[in-house]
């Protein structure tokens, strides 16, 4: 046997790179998708990401150093295979320094976040702080913003240091003007009067220090009563007189909460100062017990008391995300908010994609609106009291935001709810813009068929005895700032359509225009754009030229056809989603009641199964759906015959073909891009791969074909487990539910 060592060269330093910038996408993949959405302008979390990134982008640049100086001799590799999985290696290593620069650019703040925080800042001393109070107070309801009068102080002068000074410096002119008026002889005392100076010294710098030592033991006992016990994220060098200077881990305790952002605070020194809240983050919340305590105190506050609670709260402040910076500088209509559905969107659970799993009962001992017919050989057909089609017609007349942003997305939220709770899943609706900038359309002409996406065809279904039971329409914009790069989403207006009248009868089929409100739905009697609200005091004419003005969606309802009744009974009793869907959730809940229900017990075993695993993900790719639902199309028209189209288990059979040459392919495609909401590029490089799977149109020959990288292959991403967090019913969702995202 040989004892000859294998080259240590390109090889295996290659290996090792590559795994290397596997390890940094992991990490930057992981912070683009958990870490910057939940980021505010003002997060505390903000710096440590920065760091994080800027640590990724060091370990870049050293791959980058490593890749160039590798060569293909001293491996005794073929030169053309070396190049070009240096190649691709290289692309890959520069197209993730590419997006740590973007993020870098996006965390760092610009000048006007800086100024427009820092004017928030200032900690107002004596009458800075009255004079800052008095023009709060005396400011009308149109006034201008807080941060105005706030930025008017100093945050460490304060007036009366000044005054004590003058006072000192009379006095001490005083006492010289006397001296020379008595005419005393200070030249023969000169030695014991140099003693007593001397001695007097050294007593004043006792007396300081006696007063220092006493003011810590002082600043140790009140950190005692702590309303936070906070960490530094980072160091921190006074930047001015009265701020209090930290290193990254020491321990702070928080006596004051201050909502200009400025906290008091004490170190374990004894040594207490202001510290900025963005620097550090909360490891112990006291506040409870500082509220009993507040609670259990009868002494009655005086106006200044109160009002210096209003000002500084025991409590953190709210997350400023960059909707709020642009609502402070003017740049969005007072009636913009953060948007509400797409909080609850993002959430799994508030997706159909959960909805269409199959429930439990109230008993926990079978699946709710999920029976099998024995008889027929099928799933048993469920009617509801709500099933309605609505059709999105347009949306005009939508203010847009000011200048320095771009939007990139126009889309609507739909679901259901009755005024006070939400009912059903969040469903999604993507418009364009007309030759008008302000109006929306929907359901584009594009090519032959129309995106999902952008499908204005939504079947509601409830099984709801309530006649508040409305349709919400939650209309939002996603933008992206210029000078920064960040990207989030703004509520631009809602609107609701009752489905019954007073009476409680089903509305009669039309179309309906409806104006749009500001706010949150939660919110009530909040005008969208002020400029455009009815004035009682205007002309008729004025009137009438701004109610044509007024920001309103336009939906138009419809029942459905007896065709399509027999095709939505097969759906849960509870959805929202696009009409082309509901054939192929009613085919899955078809297959699911087949292996879950078609026994008479029921076992709570993970099935290995990949439709069952697979299906509901794929309803949160629009296009992963296109992709079934063309695949269904072609196959439909050249095999299915006009007898074939009522056999539900021929077409339960075509689906699950559609299905693995479709969907099941495409979720075991390494190369596939991520998906990127409202990012055009991503989208266009996704259909456009997707575009060519399908071309094969063989799954076989795609699952063995060399040009396509998969992903290893994972047995637990097969199994569908029929107790899981989707198993249970979801309850309403309340204004409380969302305050605490």
């Amino acid at each position: 046997m040989s004892n000859k060592k294998p080259p240590s060269g390109t090889s295996s330093q290659l290996i090792k790179l590559t795994r290397e910038i596997d390890r940094i996408k992991f990490k930057v993949d992981d912070i683009c998708s958990n870490e910057l959405p939940n980021i505010g302008v003002a997060s505390s979390d903000r710096l440590a990401v920065l760091n994080v990134v800027k640590e990724l982008q060091n370990d870049v640049g050293l791959i980058i150093r490593k890749l160039k100086t590798l060569t293909a001799t001293d491996e005794r590799m073929v030169t053309s295979i070396f190049e070009k999985q240096k190649s691709q290696e290289s692309q890959r290593i520069l197209n993730l320094q590419s997006k740590l620069n973007s993020i870098i650019d996006q965390l760092e703040p610009d000048k006007v976040e800086e100024d427009y925080f820092r004017s928030l800042s200032p900690q107002q001393k004596i009458k800075g702080n009255r004079k800052m109070k008095q023009e709060i107070l005396t400011e009308d309801e149109d006034g201008s913003d807080l941060s105005e009068s706030i930025s008017k102080g100093d945050k460490h002068t304060s007036l009366s240091e000044g005054e004590d000074q003058d006072e000192e410096e009379n006095n001490g002119e005083n006492d010289d003007d006397e001296q020379e008026k008595n005419g005393e002889d200070y030249d023969d005392n000169d030695d014991d009067d140099d003693d007593d100076n001397d001695d007097d010294d050294d007593d004043d710098d006792d007396d300081e220090e006696e007063e220092d030592s006493e003011v810590k033991k002082k600043n140790i006992r009140n950190k005692d009563n702590y309303i936070y016990c906070v960490e530094a994220l980072s160091d921190f060098k006074a930047e001015q007189e009265g701020d209090l200077t930290f290193l990254k881990g020491e321990i702070i305790y928080i006596t004051k909460a201050n909502e200009d952002g400025w906290w008091d605070g004490v170190n374990k020194k004894g040594d207490n100062g202001l510290v900025p809240s963005t620097l550090v983050k909360v490891v112990e919340d006291n506040t409870k017990r500082k509220l009993n305590e507040l609670s259990s105190s009868t002494k009655k506050k005086s106006g200044k008391e109160l009002w210096d609670s209003t000002l500084r709260k025991s409590s953190p402040p709210a997350k400023i995300g960059v909707t709020d910076v642009l609502k402070a500088m003017k740049a969005v209509p007072s009636g913009f908010r953060n948007s509400t559905l797409g909080k609850l969107y993002k959430l799994e659970v508030n997706r159909a994609s959960s909805w269409v799993h199959p429930k439990a009962s109230s008993s926990n001992v079978q699946f709710d609106y999920l029976f099998w017919d024995n008889i027929n050989e099928q799933l048993r057909c469920q009617s509801v009291s709500i099933c309605r089609i609505i059709s999105l017609i347009s949306a005009r007349s939508i203010p847009i935001p000011g200048v320095g942003i771009s939007i990139l997305s126009r889309h609507i939220y739909i679901t259901l709810w009755d005024n006070s709770k939400i009912l059903s899943n969040i469903h999604v609706v993507r418009a364009v813009p007309t030759n008008i900038e302000e109006n929306w359309a929907f359901t584009p002409k594009v090519t032959k068929m129309i995106p999902s996406l952008y499908d204005g065809e939504v079947i509601v279904r409830a099984n709801i005895q309530n006649k508040d039971v409305c349709v919400l329409f939650e209309l939002n914009y996603t933008y992206v700032r210029l000078s920064t790069g960040e990207v989030s989403d703004i509520c631009c207006g809602w609107a609701s359509l009752p489905l019954f009248d007073e009476v409680g009868a089903p509305v009669e089929n039309k179309s309906f225009e409806l104006t749009l409100k500001g706010g949150t739905p939660f919110e009530k009697g909040v005008v969208l754009d002020m400029t455009l609200s009815l004035n009682s005091n205007q002309s008729f004419l004025q009137n009438l030229i701004h109610f044509n003005r007024q920001p309103r969606i336009i939906v138009k309802t419809t029942n459905c056809s007896k065709l399509d009744k027999e095709t939505f009974d097969l759906l849960p009793d509870t959805l929202v989603t696009c009409q082309k869907y509901s054939r192929f959730i009613g085919l899955y809940r078809h297959h699911a009641a087949l292996l879950c229900c078609k026994e008479e017990t029921i076992s709570s075993e993970p099935i290995c199964d990949p439709i069952l695993s697979h299906f509901p993900r794929a309803l949160d790719f629009a296009d992963m759906m296109d992709a079934l639902n063309m695949t269904w199309n072609e196959k439909s028209r050249i095999s299915l015959k006009r007898a074939q189209r009522r056999d539900v288990n021929y077409l339960h059979s075509l689906f699950e073909q559609c299905f693995y040459e479709s969907i099941y392919g495409l979720f075991q495609v390494s190369n596939l891009p991520s998906m990127e909401w409202a990012n055009e590029n991503v989208e266009r490089a996704r259909y456009g791969f997707i575009m060519d799977f399908l071309q094969r149109k063989n799954a076989l020959g795609n699952l063995l074909s060399s040009d396509i990288a998969f992903k290893p292959l994972n047995v637990n991403k097969l199994k569908f487990d029929v107790v899981s967090k989707h198993t249970a019913k979801r309850p309403p969702i309340l204004s409380s539910d969302i305050t605490s995202l």
